[in-house]
């Protein structure tokens, strides 16, 4: 491979303002009702999902304010205020992250990582649940396409192998040529598969939902 791990992870700004635009988008459209609904995360439902994508902010926060990721779980809402605490705060960190941050390191664990890699990864995570949501609901939004071929690139390299237990199996593309696509094939979603019944009105499990685990 002719680019390393710092080229890959630290020339490739604004990835995470764009995709918590993008899931923000996406999640303004969840309903009360919609909480119920399964996911392309096998084994969970919208709630599930979205402690989940709020666990996952509240990290990023930490990141952005404090230059380190704080151990134990983070608060992540109960029942609906879950998409409240979600609108709330992404807001807070969209409002709170810069580029200038990504300048210096974040502590994670006991380990110095470049803020860039950090906010990276963040972006591969909110921009893929963005489009689980979007899934679970029946809602058209997808991942642009410029940004999913950024996230797909680092996917690559914070992916960590083995995969087993954060990430499921990567699943055939089956020729697929948009980034999107071959991006979330990569995380273990298969986007070409027909969904079964599970827009707004109709309940149903996601034809083709992964198996694996919902990273």
């Amino acid at each position: 491979m002719t680019g390393d791990t710092s080229t890959v992870l630290t020339r490739r700004r604004g990835l995470l303002e764009r995709a918590i635009r993008y899931a923000r988008t996406v999640v303004v459209q969840v309903r009360p009702a919609d909480l119920a609904r399964p996911t392309p995360c096998a084994g969970w439902d919208l709630l599930d999902l979205m402690r989940h994508l709020n666990e996952s902010v509240a990290a990023l926060r930490e990141a952005v304010e404090h230059a380190c990721v704080f151990p134990g779980p983070a608060p992540s809402g109960v029942g609906t205020d879950v998409l409240e605490t979600f609108a709330v705060q992404s807001g807070l960190l969209l409002s709170g992250w810069d580029e200038q941050r990504a300048e210096g390191s974040v502590t994670v664990g006991r380990a110095p990582v470049p803020g860039l890699v950090v906010a990276n990864a963040g972006a591969v995570e909110l921009a893929v649940h963005g489009w689980d949501v979007a899934q679970a609901c029946g809602l058209p939004d997808v991942i642009p396409l410029d940004l999913a071929a950024h996230l797909l690139a680092v996917a690559r390299w914070v992916v960590p192998w083995p995969r087993f237990p954060q990430f499921g199996p990567e699943v055939p593309a089956r020729g697929a040529r948009a980034a999107d696509e071959r991006l979330l094939a990569f995380l273990g979603r298969r986007p070409l598969l027909e969904r079964a019944p599970n827009a707004r009105g109709g309940p149903g499990r996601l034809a083709g939902a992964p198996t694996g685990f919902p990273n």
